[in-house]
Formats: structure tokens, C-alpha cells, sequence
């Protein structure tokens, strides 16, 4: 049972599902989204079956984003509460995407980590920018969330949360299908089911 649960749930990338994702992260995301897929590490962690299953079902860009966020300490076993892809369009860079990270660990710690290593950020707009592994970037957005993938990406999703593009909340299709799968959710996090712990959303990519 909690096998198949936690497999049906991934796959919902595929049904037009929706996963709930906090304000804080939902403010950088444009309305162009094509894919937003998120894991919930909590019900993860209260589930040793679905624990055993993930590396095998778990999408491959999620995990590549599980090994950016531990070269900067945060582990995904023991900090994080929910992990989320997002890809949205753009009219000049094609389609790209970022990470959003929530979780148990602080700001000031894992900044405190990166200025014992030198590692200094780069103001952009009201956020400040700071080198990972791999190439990538990342910005806090409180002190428990933090986004982060390729320069142009984070940028491009600073910029929807400063007001210079349309965010996902002004998306309705979006906006309906997350309230619904929102209530959803809860329905079934208070059922068994809710020990394996996975969803997301897509749509087809529209025509340039």
C-alpha cells in the first residue's frame, strides 16, 4: 500500500496536479510556470518504506538539487521539510528553473558556514546572491527557505518577486489547481496514505 502510494504520487507530474508550496516561494515564481514538482520530506522521514523508495522513483533534477543544497551543509535527511522544482518559460532564455528549499536550518548558520570559507554574496536588486557548487547560486528568502539554481534563474525569479514580471499568483489556472490539491493533500495526510509523502504539477510547454 505505501508503495504504491508513493509511486501514484510522483507520477501525478504527469495528471495536472498541484503541489502547495509557502508565500515566501510562491512570490518568485512567474506565472509561466511548466512544471512545479515538491517533496515532503516530513512525511518522508515518518515513513521507512517510502524512504527505501525514493532514490529509486525520486526525478532525477530533484535529486542533482539534494546535492547542491549538502555542499553547503543542509542535509535532506535531517533539514529539510520540503524540497520543490520549478520550471517556467521565458521569452528570451527559453524555459528555465530553480530550486526551493524549506526546512530546519538557519540562515545565519549557513551563512555563518560560507564566511568561515570566504565565500562572499552579490547584491541583486533587494536580495543578496551567493555561490554553490556545480555553478549554482542561491538567495534566503526568510530565514528557512532558500532558493537557488543557475544565475540567470534565480535572477529571473528575484525579478517576478520584485514586481518586474508576473507571478504564479496571478496565474488562476495555477492558482485554482493548488487550492485544490491543497485540500486534497490534507485529506489525505490524515489518512495512512500520508506516510509516503510526494506531488507535483505539470503542463505541456507552450509554443514560443
Amino acid at each position: 500500500m505505501k508503495k504504491m502510494c508513493f509511486a501514484v504520487l510522483l507520477l501525478c507530474a504527469t495528471a495536472g496536479f498541484a503541489m502547495p508550496i509557502a508565500s515566501s516561494a510562491r512570490a518568485i515564481v512567474p506565472s509561466e510556470l511548466q512544471q512545479l514538482i515538491g517533496v515532503d520530506y516530513r512525511a518522508l522521514k515518518d515513513s521507512p518504506t517510502a524512504q527505501a523508495l525514493k532514490d529509486k522513483v525520486m526525478p532525477q533534477n530533484l535529486k542533482d538539487l539534494e546535492t547542491a543544497l549538502k555542499g553547503i551543509g543542509i542535509s535532506s535527511d535531517r533539514d529539510l521539510d520540503q524540497l520543490d522544482f520549478a520550471s517556467f518559460r521565458t521569452k528570451k532564455k527559453g524555459i528555465q528553473t530553480i530550486g526551493v528549499a524549506q526546512g530546519s536550518f538557519s540562515a545565519k548558520a549557513v551563512l555563518k558556514k560560507m564566511k568561515l570559507k570566504k565565500i562572499s554574496g552579490v547584491k541583486y536588486g533587494t536580495a543578496t546572491i551567493y555561490p554553490m557548487d556545480s555553478g549554482l547560486v542561491m538567495t534566503f528568502l526568510d530565514d528557512n527557505t532558500l532558493a537557488f539554481g543557475e544565475e540567470a534563474s534565480l535572477k529571473s525569479a528575484l525579478d517576478t518577486r520584485d514586481g518586474k514580471r508576473p507571478s504564479l499568483d496571478s496565474n488562476p489556472v495555477m492558482s485554482e489547481q493548488m487550492a485544490a490539491v491543497r485540500s486534497c493533500r490534507n485529506r489525505w495526510r490524515r489518512s495512512i496514505a500520508a506516510r509516503c509523502g510526494a506531488s507535483s504539477i505539470s503542463r505541456e510547454p507552450r509554443p514560443s
